[in-house]
């Protein structure tokens, strides 16, 4: 269990983190009315910061949550969070929601104000021989809400999947609407078929991945052809292999699928091909 840095961001100043107090007139606790970002953090920098903020940017703009604060205030911010956090590698948490000022009411205040906080996580060194020897997951349908490109704080469907994919002993729950592969609980999932990487149409029901996009960029490096298209689940599921990506795992392979071995039942080529890829990424950034 990731376990919670010292030192926060929290009504524009730096503080311990068992400091913080939030209302719990914030929307944020009353409806999930917040968005948030994860970023990882390699040597005190944050990987993929422009494109994480567009993101954040953008599912603000879906929600009609004003930012509230510059993108260099909050970039200042974040970096306050991570040097008084010691630098080195973190697990980077960000958090908008929309403050409740009078009571509980689903319509938006008539004065709109937001809480920016940040917190951090000590982050974990990958494990490159366990990845080697593949992951498991499981299918599950996608029971969440109709616009999962917005990165919500609203995340119970995503908690419950997950629950049942730990229950199963499994890494993650990958979900599929109406026959067609969408995501993971909490990643973004590829398949490889005769060496070209597969990856989902980006839609409404599908969150733009950093880690996604970062992929494809180390796949244009080292030459893995890739497509964006619909998976259909008879495809994924005769894939040669499955790969899922998150900011905090980077790129994983899954071996094992409903109990059944994905490919030959280990790491693939491609995925060897991507994960050195993605550490000379880093290493760059």
């Amino acid at each position: 269990m990731a376990q919670a840095l010292e030192h926060a961001w929290h009504e524009g100043q730096l503080k311990p983190l068992a400091d913080v107090r939030i209302s719990p007139l914030d929307r944020g606790y009353l409806f999930g009315d917040g968005i948030y970002e994860v970023m990882p953090v390699y040597d005190g920098k944050p990987l993929g910061l422009d494109k994480h903020l567009r993101r954040l940017a953008r599912s603000c703009d879906e929600i009609r949550l004003p930012l509230g604060r510059s993108i260099e205030d909050i970039t200042a911010a974040l970096m306050a969070v991570i040097e008084a956090n010691g630098g080195g590698n973190q697990s980077l948490y960000l958090q908008l929601t929309r403050v409740g000022l009078e009571g509980r009411d689903h319509r938006f205040p008539d004065a709109p104000q937001t809480h920016l906080f940040a917190m951090s996580n000590r982050l974990a060194p990958i494990d490159a021989d366990a990845y080697a020897n593949g992951l498991s997951a499981i299918v599950l349908p996608d029971q969440r809400w109709a616009r999962c490109d917005i990165k919500s704080t609203s995340l119970l469907a995503n908690v419950l999947a997950k629950q049942l994919a730990s229950e199963a002993g499994a890494a993650e729950a990958i979900l599929e609407r109406d026959g067609e592969l969408i995501e993971g609980a909490t990643s973004a999932v590829g398949c490889v078929t005769g060496g070209t990487l597969a990856l989902p149409v980006e839609d409404a029901r599908v969150l733009p991945s950093v880690t996604r996009a970062l992929t494809v960029e180390v796949a244009g490096r080292c030459g893995v052809p890739v497509e964006t298209r619909r998976v259909n689940m008879d495809e994924f599921r005769a894939a040669d292999e499955i790969l899922i990506m998150s900011s905090t795992r980077e790129i994983m392979p899954i071996s094992d699928l409903d109990g059944a071995p994905v490919g030959d039942g280990e790491a693939g080529p491609v995925w060897r091909t991507l994960f050195t890829g993605y550490q000379a990424l880093k290493a760059d950034a």
